[in-house]
Formats: structure tokens, sequence, C-alpha cells
């Protein structure tokens, strides 16, 4: 990883008014000029969360994925070391027994989200498998009618209550599950305006359901996208550009990040005003890179990586220097380390009002607020 100084992120300030907006323009240069953040609103911080040390699930179980739909329950998914696939649950208080995974080859997984503890989807992105609470369905092709091939390369999944799904694929083409078929349900790239937005890539954090009737979706230009349930809105520009992350625990309520750690809500009445940058002046850290320099927090490389919320009330991000912060009741804390190794950390995702996990190198670190 490449060091990123304070002084290069100042240079991509003026780059950046080069070619963006007025309005976005302001934003980035307030988040990277430090001596101008107090007139750009940055958020509070409380005191960084303690996260444990990362620690295997179960025996040599290692962890691919990992959802959590309710403050008492999570599922995760991985392989043994002879490459088995295994599924593991936590019931809020410790992990389960190891139990026969989804029908994948070894570390072929790349996507799954629980809408419910007794309906969770994986993916390896053209297979899925249902989870039941208790055991997983065979695999079935991800195709346009649900039927026939070829079958969709899927970079995103979503899933809500009521046995429903979201996903995207690469080319911006969605589909939907519901009653056990996977049906195609529009192209994004199709919307307007599609000038700007139609090349621009959707990861797998970029799309989050609520229910079935109220999901997200944030794309690396900053363009939102809702699903009703029935068509998907015209986007509206939300964000920077940056890679975007998006969760939305229930369907009344998002949050938007992107890869330079700017975030914003979104309710039924909207989204709000402007973005929010993290505050760096409080949440810059000595972080280590590839060399000796100093990383404010989310400016590395890659920046935010990953995003989660389990409620509107609770959230936590992780960077691509291994660090994660978390927001408890409207506040940000400073960045926490997560384990002995940087560099690692895979992804996060938070379990109700009650807990985060953070997942590296096969492992879990654990933030609790129980």
């Amino acid at each position: 990883m490449g060091t990123v100084l304070v002084e290069g992120l100042t240079g991509r300030c003026r780059v950046a008014a080069g070619f963006l907006n007025a309005r976005r323009s302001l934003l980035v240069c307030c988040a990277l000029t430090v001596p101008v953040l107090a007139a750009c609103g940055g958020s509070s911080t409380s005191a960084a969360a303690g996260w444990s040390r990362p620690q295997a699930v179960a025996g040599n179980f290692r962890l691919l994925r990992l959802s959590c739909p309710a403050s008492r329950y999570c599922l995760a998914v991985g392989n043994t070391a002879s490459g088995t696939p295994g599924t593991v649950v936590w019931n809020g208080k410790t992990w389960g027994r190891l139990s026969q995974g989804p029908s994948s080859g070894p570390a072929a997984l790349k996507l799954l989200s629980c809408g419910s503890p007794g309906f969770c989807v994986a993916s390896d992105g053209s297979t899925a498998w249902e989870w039941n609470g208790r055991s997983w369905s065979k695999g079935v092709l991800v195709t346009p009618d649900g039927h026939v091939a070829p079958a969709a390369q899927l970079d995103g999944l979503a899933c809500s209550t009521g046995f429903a799904c979201v996903a995207v694929d690469g080319q911006r083409e969605t589909f939907s599950l519901r009653n056990g078929d996977w049906t195609a349900s529009g192209s994004l790239a199709a919307l307007p305006p599609t000038a700007p937005t139609a090349n621009e890539s959707i990861g797998a954090g970029g799309i989050s359901c609520g229910s079935p009737t109220s999901c997200m979706v944030v794309d690396s230009e900053g363009f939102a996208y809702h699903w009703n349930g029935k068509t998907w809105q015209a986007p509206l520009d939300v964000l920077p550009p940056g890679n975007g992350f998006v969760s939305c625990p229930t369907a009344g309520w998002c949050m938007a990040m992107n890869a330079h750690s700017y975030e914003v809500v979104w309710s039924t009445n909207g989204w709000g005003a402007s973005p929010t940058f993290v505050d760096p002046r409080s949440m810059q850290l000595s972080q280590r890179s590839g060399g000796n320099g100093v990383v404010p927090w989310g400016q590395g490389d890659f920046g935010v990586l990953a995003l989660s919320c389990g409620s509107a009330s609770l959230c936590a991000a992780i960077d691509d220097a291994g660090f994660a912060v978390t927001y408890h009741s409207g506040r940000w804390s400073l960045p926490a380390g997560i384990g002995p190794a940087l560099d690692n950390v895979d992804t996060v995702t938070c379990s109700g009002s009650r807990a985060c996990f953070a997942v590296t190198q096969g492992n879990v670190a654990s933030a609790d607020y129980s």
C-alpha cells in the first residue's frame, strides 16, 4: 500500500475542483484542507469503541462472509482448512457449532445477505443458495427469467424480510428474488441521467434493503437509486465521487458513505441536505501504510472499504489501513485498529444496536454495545 500524505490530499483537492461541480468541489476541498474544516460542519466524535482481538469462530474454520439480520443473530459462511464449506451461527452471546455450508467450491462465496434469521442467501456470483435457519437449499442459477442461462455475474446482493432479495451485476442489470424465483427487475444504466452514471461501478457494499419495498443502491459516482418493490427510481446525486457504500437497517432509514469518508443519511423525508465529512481533526492517526507516512482515517490508497448499520443508532465503517470507526447514538468514534495485522480487514457488519463485527483474515473482531 502506498503512503498518502496530507500534502497529497490537498493536491487532490485542487485536481478535483477542475472537474467536479461547484457543490462537490467545495465538499472535497473542505474535507482535504484541514484549516477550513470548522466551516464545513465536521461531525462530533466520542471515545473509540473497544474492539476485541480477532478470534476464530469455530476451530479451523476460515470465515468468508458474515451477515447479521437481528440483534441476537448472525450467520457466518466460510471454509475449513480442508476446503469444506461450513456455516456458523451467533446467538447474541456465543458462536454455535460448525455445520454444513452451501455447496460452493473453496473460497468461492463472495456475497451473503440475510433478511431474517430464517432467510439468508449466499452466492458465488452466478449461483445462489438459500438458508432457512437450519440448512441450505440446492444452488440455483441467477438468470433474467429465473430458468434460462446464461447466468448473471452478480456484484452486489441485499435481502430483507418477506423472503425477498435484490441483486445487481457488473452491467448494472438488477434481479429480484420473490417466492424462490429470480427475475430481471430493470437496468440502472438505462435510467436518466445515463451519461454520468452508466459505466460507474457498484460494489458488494453498494446495495442494501430495509424491506421488500425499500432498497437502495449507491454507485461510485455518488448517485443513489431507490427500489420501491416494483421499479427503480431515477438516481439522485447524494455523495461526491468515490466507491459508494450504503446500509439500510429499516425501511425508512439508510446511511451512505463513499471511499473518501463522506456520509449522508436517507429517511422517508429524503436525503440529507449535504454530505458530512467524518472529521479528520480528531480522527487523524499515524496509521501504518506501505511506507512511513501519516494516513488520515479513510484517506489511504483505497479509503473506506465497508459500511454497515445494525440500526439507526449503530453503524461501523472500516478503511484500507485496517481501522474502524463506529457511529453510536449520533456520534462517530475515534478510529480503532482491528487486530495486530493491518491491511487485512475484509468487511464489517453490525447486529441491531448491540454489536458490530469486523472480519479479518478469516477471524472476527467485535465491538460490544449491549
